[in-house]
C-alpha cells in the first residue's frame, strides 16, 4: 500500500470510526481502567463468551484476584471455581499458568514486548496484539472476530477468512490503518463497530460512519453474505450417563483428568453410553471403572443437552444408592451436600448440585 492510499484509507476510514467511537463507545468496565493485568483479564474473558455475560465475572474474578501476585498464588481449584459457569475453562487455566511465569520471571507486570508475551501460555496473535495495542497503545492489530466482519465487508475480500491468506490480508489492512498514538483507542473502535454496527445478521448500514467507503455495501446486494468461512462438520452427538449416588448425607464426586475438556473441574462421576446399552447400565458400569465403588439406580433425574465447538453431548442423570467398595481417592470423594458449593463444576454440573441441595435426589 502506497503513503498516499494509507493516507486516503486514514482520512475516510480512521478519523470517523474514531469519531464515532467517542460518541456512541458502550460503558464498559473494563474501559475505565489502563491495568495491563485488569485489561488482559477482561480480553480473555471476552473471547468466545457475550459481553452481558462477562461484566459480573470480570467483578467477581477481580475482587477475588485483584492482582497478577493474588493470581499466581492462589490455588488452581480456587480459580476455577470463580471461573465457573463461563466455560472455556482453558482459559482460567492459561491465566494462573501466565500469571505463576509473569510473578517469577517478570517482575509480577505483563511483558510489553510481543515475543516475551507471545511466550506464555494463553497469549496468541489476537491476545497479544489486544493488551499491547489496549493497554501499552502499542501499535499492534488486534483481529477478533468482530474486526474480521467489519474489516472484510469494509474491503469485500471475498475469499474464506478461515485461511491464512485472507487472515494476513486482514491483519495487514488493519496494520496499515492503525493511527500513531492511538492504537489503544482504535483497536477499541473496530471491535466495538464490529459488535454494535457491523453485525453478522442485519447489520445497520444506514447508519454506520463508513457507508460511503464500504466496498460491501457499495458494490453488494446483501452485506450479510460476508465473511465467507467455511462450514463447520456436523456435530457428533454422544449420551452420556452420570450417577448421583448417595451414602447418608454424602454424595460422591470425581474430579476430571488435567488433559481433557473441562480438565481439573468436578462433576458427578458417568461417562459415554456404549452402543446397545442401556442408559442405566452405562451409568452403573461407569460409576464402577470410574470410582470402583457398585450402585444401584434409585431413578433417573433428568437430561441435559449441552453442546461443544466440535460436538455435542446428552447427560442423563440418575439418583443412584451406594451399594459397596472402596472410592479411588485419587480421583474422587464423598462430601457433605452442603458443602457442594465450595467445588468448582462446569454449568451443567452445577445445574445437578443445586438440584441436589433442593433436595431433588
Amino acid at each position: 500500500m502506497t503513503a498516499d492510499q494509507k493516507k486516503r484509507l486514514k482520512k475516510g476510514l480512521v478519523q470517523p470510526i474514531l469519531n464515532w467511537y467517542r460518541k456512541n463507545k458502550r460503558d464498559l468496565p473494563w474501559r475505565s481502567t489502563r491495568d495491563p493485568y485488569k485489561i488482559w483479564i477482561s480480553e480473555i474473558m471476552l473471547q468466545q463468551t457475550q459481553v452481558e455475560q462477562v461484566i459480573p465475572y470480570y467483578s467477581r474474578f477481580l475482587n477475588k484476584f485483584p492482582s497478577i501476585n493474588t493470581l499466581a498464588r492462589s490455588d488452581i481449584d480456587d480459580v476455577l471455581k470463580v471461573w465457573a459457569g463461563m466455560g472455556y475453562y482453558r482459559r482460567a487455566r492459561y491465566l494462573h499458568e501466565a500469571a505463576i511465569i509473569m510473578a517469577e520471571r517478570h517482575d509480577s507486570k505483563i511483558p510489553s514486548n510481543y515475543e516475551l508475551l507471545a511466550a506464555l501460555p494463553g497469549f496468541g496473535p489476537y491476545t497479544c496484539g489486544s493488551v499491547l495495542s489496549i493497554a501499552y497503545n502499542l501499535p499492534y492489530p488486534a483481529i477478533d472476530g468482530n474486526v474480521t466482519r467489519l474489516i472484510s465487508r469494509l474491503f469485500k475480500i471475498e475469499s474464506d477468512i478461515t485461511r491464512t491468506a485472507a487472515k494476513r490480508t486482514i491483519e495487514n489492512i488493519v496494520d496499515n490503518l492503525i493511527p500513531m498514538n492511538k492504537a489503544s483507542e482504535f483497536s477499541q473502535a473496530l471491535m466495538e463497530m464490529g459488535a454494535t454496527v457491523c453485525k453478522s445478521k442485519k447489520p445497520k448500514c444506514q447508519s454506520c460512519c463508513c457507508r460511503k467507503i464500504c466496498r460491501a455495501y457499495n458494490e453488494m446486494s446483501n452485506p450479510e453474505i460476508l465473511p465467507i468461512k467455511t462450514k463447520k462438520k456436523r456435530n457428533v452427538h454422544f449420551h452420556i450417563a452420570a450417577g448421583i449416588v448417595r451414602n447418608g448425607n454424602t454424595v460422591l464426586i470425581s474430579k476430571r483428568p488435567e488433559n481433557v475438556i473441562l480438565g481439573g473441574l468436578w462433576e458427578f462421576p458417568g461417562g459415554k453410553k456404549e452402543k446397545k446399552e442401556s442408559l442405566g447400565a452405562a451409568c452403573v458400569r461407569e460409576l464402577e471403572s470410574k470410582t470402583g465403588i457398585s450402585a444401584k439406580i434409585v431413578r433417573p433425574l433428568m437430561s441435559i443437552k449441552h453442546h461443544y465447538s466440535h460436538y455435542s453431548i446428552t447427560i442423563h442423570f440418575f439418583c443412584c444408592s451406594y451399594s459397596s467398595g472402596r472410592v479411588d481417592t485419587s480421583i474422587s470423594k464423598w462430601v457433605k451436600i452442603d458443602d457442594l458449593d465450595k467445588y468448582a463444576f462446569s454449568k451443567v454440573h452445577q445445574q445437578i448440585a443445586l438440584k441436589i441441595r433442593d433436595g431433588g435426589c
